[in-house]
């Protein structure tokens, strides 16, 4: 997906069986019970250079905006793409800005397949303003896996071929 690109995500029950162990080659994925609600939350992939802190991120070609609030500053390169970092707005403390201008996080490696991993640093600052002024270092990690590979199972509709890319960042300001 490109700049215009346009995503919707439907939120789901999250009483689900959870199936992080569930990893290997031929699986099934059972969520065919699982309880889908009406709301959602709009992805928009967006020219870096029009978004709302295109300033802070002069390197970044893609702004990935979730909800019209968390944005996503990156780049792409042949085989990765790279987060230089990202803003938000939280209510209870303010406009926060995380840049990654000392290390980026590698979002993605490609290509990526089954049993293939690996573990990237960050490091930038974290600037907030509003209600909870705070500026200083932002430290962390991400570790992503591609762990399973099979099939599926959600509400009435089966997916086959799908491969489980697992991500977990850790970071700490």
């Amino acid at each position: 997906n490109g700049i215009g690109a346009s995503m919707t995500y439907y939120v789901a029950d999250s009483n689900a069986n959870n199936l992080d162990a569930v990893t290997g080659m031929g699986i099934t994925w059972d969520y065919s019970a699982l309880q889908g609600y009406t709301t959602t939350v709009d992805n928009n992939i967006l020219d870096a250079t029009t978004a709302a802190n295109a300033a802070d991120f002069p390197s970044s070609v893609f702004a990935d905006e979730l909800q019209g609030n968390f944005v996503i500053y990156e780049n792409q390169v042949v085989d990765s793409i790279f987060a230089q970092g990202y803003t938000f707005t939280e209510p209870s403390v303010g406009d926060v800005l995380v840049l990654l201008s000392s290390d980026e996080l590698k979002v993605m490696q490609y290509p990526f397949t089954y049993l293939d991993s690996y573990t990237d640093s960050l490091s930038g600052t974290v600037d907030i303003t509003g209600g909870f002024p705070l500026s200083g270092d932002y430290l962390g990690s991400v570790t992503v896996t591609a762990d399973g590979y099979g099939t599926f199972l959600l509400g009435t509709t089966t997916y086959s071929d799908v491969l489980r890319v697992k991500i977990v960042e850790t970071s700490v300001a």
